[in-house]
């Protein structure tokens, strides 16, 4: 795959990652990071503890997505710039999603680079309004993947 020497798709990581710098919703400032945040080794289930503080909002995601994006976050309170790093494998993600249409549709890069990378519903939505929606998008297309180019191997793995 030499798309990712091309200008161009350095271009747009390197805009991602801008606009990831230089945007954040109130979601992730007021809510995500500081959930992330409260889990500890003396609290590994903070769902609870906002339960019971009646907030039920506050990552309205599963347990993965917390202890996916919990390293990131910490390192990113450690230097000042946990809003970026919690961007991070949001980017990572967005990447894996563009690998694996690039590999289900082959010889068709000049497309997959322009209605995908640069999506601007998608580029708003994860670098700008900051969800996180593109960790499980990316966790599905994964999975798809594997379940069309898994289907003449020899791998079985429900045997009754």
């Amino acid at each position: 795959m030499n798309i990712f020497k091309r200008p161009i798709f350095i271009s747009v990581v390197f805009f991602k990652f801008i606009l990831a710098y230089l945007f954040s919703s109130q979601y992730n400032l007021d809510l995500f990071i500081p959930f992330i945040n409260s889990l500890s080794f003396d609290n590994m289930n903070p769902w609870q503890a906002y339960y019971n503080n009646g907030i039920f909002d506050a990552f309205p995601y599963h347990g993965l997505m917390l202890y996916l994006l919990a390293p990131f976050v910490n390192f990113g309170d450690f230097i000042g710039l946990s809003s970026l790093f919690l961007k991070l494998p949001l980017l990572i993600a967005d990447i894996g999603v563009l690998i694996v249409l690039l590999k289900l549709i082959p010889n068709n890069e000049n497309k997959i680079l322009i209605y995908y990378f640069l999506n601007p519903i998608i580029i708003y939505g994860t670098y700008i309004h900051s969800q996180l929606d593109i960790i499980p998008t990316a966790l599905l297309f994964c999975s798809i993947y594997f379940l069309t180019t898994q289907k003449s191997s020899n791998h079985q793995f429900f045997l009754v």
